[in-house]
């Protein structure tokens, strides 16, 4: 690890003022270059000095008045504030026992005072790398357990949560009056809900179960984008697939007003629902209006349309569930939304707002340790993250379809992952900014510093034992692994580098030896990276990306994911649309 010239900061305790002199002369062109230093005379008065410069390396004088060198060394290594900084001892002569005291006694190192001006600059400038490394070590490992300590205060909360849906799910059974086995599925509905983590999974997965209750065509739910739109962020259409097209390819990302220019608009401003059997048939007087520039964008016709609010206890809206062209079960299309329709989404939406807001506190804990990682590297963003999540999850998905994996099964890996794939890059808060923000290509001994983001993020999910924190541990250790083994850090346990080692680590897992989560975020990771701009490149042509992906295949990627990943491009496309920077 290197460090710069103005970050060097000395502090010489001599009662001697000509030797501070000759030291400046020795240093005078670190001096001119940015580096400070200090002298004290009386040696009663260099603790306090200390404190207040807190310099990076302090030079002692041996022979002093008052206090010696080597007695005032050991009140240095006796304070807590202090004892971590280098002390370098001089003395008048090359005396091995003297030398040996002040070893004993904690010294970093003994010079003869006055030493040539290249093996002092060096060795000054090592001293003082070596505690700015070991002092910003410290404070990522205090960093990262703030985050635990704040993440299991988190949980707690979600445990709270978690008793309350419990409670409105029995409250539910008690009051709804459904017909058939409607009641049976809003019980399985809940049930899942409440293992549900990840907020894009949990709002697919409440468009889906929604849908299918009130025999649905199309769904949509809308999220606030600003303090003035609406962003179509998940869609269903079964007319759509059905023809081949993609709903949320189609529709994702369309940003519609909080107005009465549009239905939805109207539900997120006044939290009431909306339920229009015809919305080219809307009365005037109604104060809202149906937006059907989206039906000519997608080239679906919309008929029966019924709205409504996401909401929390508090009347938060979180968002807007918009069903549309009901079905009955024969599939035969109905003319409306009727009553049983609104009383059973009533209910479902209840429900589903508070596992909503779960999965919101979840995703706020969440983008919080994203964001502290972006403050070291900004290309780690929010949209980034959320990026590489939704392309893990549709490769994960046809991943466990060809395994012939349960639904309900892949659903809770999917559901893992998708959490895990936001933080596969989280270590870096632990990285120093000399090297994240480095505009060149790094020296050997920066990139094997750089690898230990992967151990640092695998760190911090250490200790937990919930299925998610292994996810995590799993995906920020081994997401730089290749398939052909040329990648890191391999099979190696966390504790097994302190600091970061002097030459890049050049041997990692193999093949199926790589877990399948890493396998799919490593890959979505270079596909992003390579399609978005960044401050040393500009983004590459989608077709240059697909290109790239294919030549890696076997080599950095596993064949079989890069075959899926190539097979579903345009719901990579959309999702890169979606989740704009």
């Amino acid at each position: 690890m290197s460090i710069s010239d103005g970050q060097v900061r000395i502090l010489l305790v001599d009662d001697q003022p000509i030797i501070a002199e000759s030291v400046e002369l020795l240093l005078e062109e670190q001096l001119a270059a940015g580096w400070t230093m200090r002298h004290v005379e009386d040696p009663t008065l260099a603790l306090a000095a200390c404190r207040e410069f807190r310099p990076n390396v302090v030079l002692i004088d041996v022979m002093m008045p008052k206090v010696n060198g080597l007695d005032l060394l050991l009140q240095i290594r006796a304070d807590d504030q202090l004892n971590t900084v280098p002390v370098v001892v001089l003395s008048s002569q090359e005396d091995m026992e003297t030398k040996a005291r002040a070893f004993e006694r904690g010294a970093s190192d003994y010079l003869v005072k006055l030493p040539d001006p290249i093996e002092l600059v060096a060795r000054l400038r090592h001293h003082a790398a070596g505690y700015d490394a070991a002092r910003e070590r410290d404070e990522a490992e205090q960093k990262s357990r703030h985050l635990a300590e704040e993440l299991q205060e988190r949980n707690e909360q979600l445990e709270d949560l978690n008793r309350m849906f419990k409670l409105a799910n029995e409250v539910l059974q008690d009051e709804l009056v459904v017909r058939d086995t409607r009641l049976e599925s809003i019980e399985s509905i809940g049930i899942e809900m409440s293992e549900i983590k990840d907020l894009d999974v949990m709002m697919q997965h409440i468009l889906t179960e929604a849908r299918h209750l009130v025999g649905a065509e199309a769904g949509a739910i809308l999220t606030r984008d600003g303090e003035d739109h609406l962003v179509i962020r998940y869609a269903q259409n079964d007319a759509h697939e059905a023809a081949g097209r993609n709903a949320l390819a189609l529709a994702g990302g369309v940003r519609i007003p909080i107005s009465s220019d549009s239905i939805s608009g109207t539900v997120m401003m006044t939290g009431r629902r909306i339920n229009e059997r015809d919305v080219y048939a809307i009365a005037p007087d109604a104060g809202y209006s149906f937006l059907a520039s989206l039906d000519q964008r997608t080239g679906y016709r919309t008929r029966s349309l019924f709205s409504y609010p996401l909401s929390t206890a508090t009347g938060n809206v979180l968002g807007v569930i918009q069903l549309s062209n009901p079905h009955n079960k024969e599939g035969e299309r109905k003319g409306g939304f009727d009553l049983d329709d609104e009383k059973l989404i009533e209910n479902f939406a209840s429900m589903a707002s508070v596992a909503l807001e779960r999965a919101f506190l979840t995703d706020s804990m969440i983008m919080r340790m994203v964001a502290i990682a972006e403050i070291h590297d900004p290309e780690e963003t929010g949209a980034h993250v959320n990026r590489v999540a939704a392309y893990s999850r549709v490769m994960f998905e046809e991943w466990a379809r060809r395994r012939g994996m349960k639904r309900s099964r892949m659903e809770r890996r999917r559901d893992r992952l998708s959490n895990a794939a936001r933080l596969h890059d989280v270590g870096k808060i632990g990285i120093s900014d000399s090297i994240l923000k480095k505009p060149g290509r790094l020296e050997p001994s920066e990139y094997a510093a750089m690898q230990m983001h992967t151990i640092i993020g695998a760190r911090l999910f250490k200790g937990y034992q919930t299925e998610y924190d292994d996810v995590a541990r799993m995906v920020a250790l081994h997401h730089h692994e290749h398939w052909d083994g040329t990648g890191y850090p391999g099979d190696m346990p966390l504790d097994a580098f302190i600091e970061a080692p002097e030459e890049p680590i050049r041997h990692g897992l193999a093949g199926e030896a790589i877990p399948i989560e890493a396998r799919i975020v490593g890959l979505a990771d270079v596909y992003d990276a390579l399609g978005s701009k960044r401050s040393y490149k500009d983004a590459w042509p989608e077709e240059a990306v697909l290109d790239e992906i294919r030549n890696l295949s076997g080599k950095q990627f596993d064949p079989e994911l890069v075959e899926i990943f190539l097979a579903r491009s345009d719901r990579m496309s959309a999702i890169r649309q979606t989740w704009q920077e």
